[in-house]
């Protein structure tokens, strides 16, 4: 296929870097570089329906099923106002060459132009595998859209190569695929100074957390190691982004909450790239699942991570990669015995070094590449 045009459906404004960890951002922002021309359509649900359902109906069915996420964002007539954008932007965007869907929810069943599906995970694997639970029936009936969808989208493209096998299992006829990379979603203008960073971090003494409510229970452990880790290292400062002092009961002395830092704000900017550039390491001990993004972004500038090792990381890392430090017991000890290991140790700037390698090449130039290479129906290789 050669892309000339493509219409882009996104839950929230793909313009702005906020929108889903700045990743529609970057990859419309990358085909716009390549001349392609890119139409936005903003998918996001409809506030006031959204309101009223979540704080109304979906607290009636949680006595019915306790832990459901059936949300007004997976409810039939999100579905139905979804679809009628849909319609409107065939009618809008007749020239355009294919159909790209930020999400595995929704195809274009208004045209014969292929529909291209790009996202993390399905509702099914969020419920089933981070979950660990079957879906009750309401889910069901969205897992089962979900499904449709996939079946019938010309590519579908997962970000995590053990998510796109598990589709693969479940939809074999699928044309279902994980680029053999991944992204860091930098948003620093600056020049990398590998000499000025690895010298100040020699001597830094800053432990960076960061993660939104979803990771709040590995923020807990590591406040309860970072106490322990204080007796014997005085001088430690701990700085968490993406959740604030009210999230936790007493903050010990030596710690930063920031909250949510918008990286289309310059004050914010600066300041989560000066902290990512300061710190002695990057921890986020959460199981299952320990923020990938912010995690290779952080390896990015130089950082050796503290995290637990689930799977997508383990599968493109290794087991013992060295500048990684795997808490496998969620435990304040344990995590605090890691943080050490790496802080402490003798070969301390070649973990940063070992880190910012191993990410280099996730450059979104590249993935790109592969995105346009897959759609045009060759094989993608690492």
């Amino acid at each position: 296929m050669n892309l000339k045009e493509i219409t882009v459906f996104t839950d929230g404004d793909s313009s702005k870097v906020k929108t889903w960890s700045n990743v529609p951002y970057f990859f419309t922002s990358e085909l716009i570089a390549r001349g392609i021309k890119v139409n936005r359509v903003d998918t996001s649900q409809n506030r006031t329906f959204a309101a009223f359902f979540n704080k109304r109906i979906h607290k009636i069915w949680l006595l019915f099923s306790k832990r459901s996420v059936f949300y007004f964002d997976r409810t039939g007539l999100h579905y139905w106002l979804t679809e009628r954008k849909i319609k409107r932007a065939t009618q809008q965007f007749p020239s355009s060459d294919a159909w790209l869907f930020m999400d595995f929810s929704f195809h274009n069943k208004y045209s014969d132009k292929p529909s291209i599906l790009f996202c993390d995970w399905t509702l099914e694997y969020l419920i089933k595998e981070r979950f660990g639970r079957k879906p009750d029936y309401l889910e069901q009936t969205y897992i089962k859209k979900q499904n449709n969808v996939i079946g019938k989208a010309k590519l579908v493209v997962s970000l995590f190569p053990k998510i796109a096998r598990l589709m693969q299992a479940v939809h074999p006829h699928a044309n279902i695929s994980h680029l053999e990379t991944n992204v860091v979603n930098s948003f620093y203008k600056g020049e990398l100074n590998a000499h000025e960073i690895l010298s100040f971090k020699a001597s830094s003494n800053l432990l960076l957390f960061i993660g939104d409510t979803k990771y709040i229970e590995g923020a807990r452990l590591l406040l309860q190691a970072f106490n322990s880790l204080k007796i014997e290292e005085p001088s430690l400062t701990l700085h968490i982004i993406g959740l604030e002092d009210h999230h936790f009961g007493k903050i010990p002395n030596g710690v930063t909450c920031y909250g949510y830092l918008d990286k289309e704000n310059e004050s914010d900017c600066q300041t989560y790239y000066d902290l990512m550039m300061k710190a002695k390491v990057f921890i986020n001990p959460t199981p299952l699942w320990g923020g990938y993004s912010s995690t290779i972004e952080a390896m990015y500038f130089y950082n050796p991570v503290v995290i637990a090792p689930y799977e997508d990381f383990t599968y493109t890392f290794g087991d013992s990669p060295s500048f990684a430090a795997y808490n496998k017991k969620f435990e304040a000890d344990d995590l605090a015995l890691q943080i050490k290991k790496i802080i402490q140790s003798p070969d301390y700037r070649q973990l940063c070094t070992d880190a910012h390698l191993a990410v280099q090449d996730y450059t979104w130039k590249i993935y790109i590449d592969k995105f346009l290479l897959k759609l045009s129906g060759k094989t993608v290789t690492g």
